[in-house]
Formats: C-alpha cells, sequence, structure tokens
C-alpha cells in the first residue's frame, strides 16, 4: 500500500516491476496508518480470542463458544459484520453497557484478567454518555456505516455523566 502525492507513479512503476501496488490514499502516512488501523482490528480480535478462550477453559466451554462464534461469524460478510455491529452500537449502546459490564465479570470470575473486557466496557460507557448527552435516540439505528461514524466521531471526549 501506497500514499502521498507521487503514490500513483510509484504504484505504476512498482506493478511494472512485476509488484502488487495499492494507492490507499493523497496523505502521507496514510498508507502506514491503514497497516496500523488494520492491526487494531487484528491484533484486538486475537487478544478477545485469547481472553475469552481462557475463560471458556475454565468454564469448560471451549467447543461451544466456538462453535457460537463461528455461527455468527459465517453469517456474515466482514464488511455487512462490521457496518451492523457499528450502526447498531450507535442505537444501543446504552442497554448493552449493562451486557458488556456483565461479560466482563463473567471473565474476571473465572480468574482470567478481564483487560480487553475492561476496555469494550470503558468504551460503552463512554459511547452511552455521549449519545445520550447528544440527544441520540435509543434504538434509532443509523442508515448507513458512515452516518454512524459521523454520530460516535462527533461525541465529546469525556461525555457527562
Amino acid at each position: 500500500s501506497l500514499a502521498g502525492p507521487d503514490a500513483g507513479e510509484a504504484a505504476d512503476l512498482l506493478n511494472g516491476a512485476g509488484l502488487n501496488a495499492a494507492v490507499v490514499g493523497d496523505e502521507i502516512g496514510a498508507a502506514a496508518a491503514l497497516k496500523m488501523l488494520r492491526s487494531v482490528v487484528i491484533k484486538g480480535m486475537e487478544g478477545l480470542w485469547v481472553e475469552a478462550l481462557l475463560a471458556a477453559r475454565e468454564r469448560g466451554v471451549v467447543e461451544p463458544l466456538l462453535a457460537m462464534i463461528e455461527e455468527t461469524l459465517d453469517r456474515y460478510p466482514a464488511r455487512d459484520f462490521a457496518t451492523m455491529l457499528v450502526t447498531t452500537h450507535v442505537a444501543h449502546a446504552g442497554r448493552r453497557q449493562v451486557e458488556v459490564r456483565m461479560s466482563r465479570d463473567t471473565v474476571a470470575g473465572t480468574g482470567v484478567p478481564p483487560l480487553l473486557s475492561d476496555g469494550i466496557l470503558a468504551r460503552y460507557e463512554r459511547d452511552a454518555r455521549g449519545l445520550a448527552a447528544a440527544g441520540q435516540e435509543p434504538g434509532m439505528v443509523p442508515p448507513t456505516l458512515d452516518a454512524a461514524l459521523e454520530i460516535l466521531g462527533t461525541l465529546p471526549a469525556d461525555p457527562p455523566g
């Protein structure tokens, strides 16, 4: 992946040399940021799998957990799954924070430190406060991923609550 004002020319040269180069943005640093943001998702999923499966092992439910998650993940293409999660997050972060807190407590109750679960709970609590302060009506799912990101992106960094 390449970015910057001369990225198109560089991609043409690299592709002509038999490499697979793609332009991802006009701004210098966009390609590096893209790689790091991909890592947020991929390494985040790795950490979530580790935390959840360690807790599942303590409860003797590794295989049923794998089957449940497999069924969910197999139901959606990745882009549709991300869109569904983010748009419904805007609509339901307030009530979902209760389930996230119980999930975090379930992990902690197994003796596995809920490192990622703590962060997930903080995200839900922050967004729920911000959405409420912004007057976002609970249950209203934004029509697009862009609309959901616009709403979430304009929430205050430290909403009241």
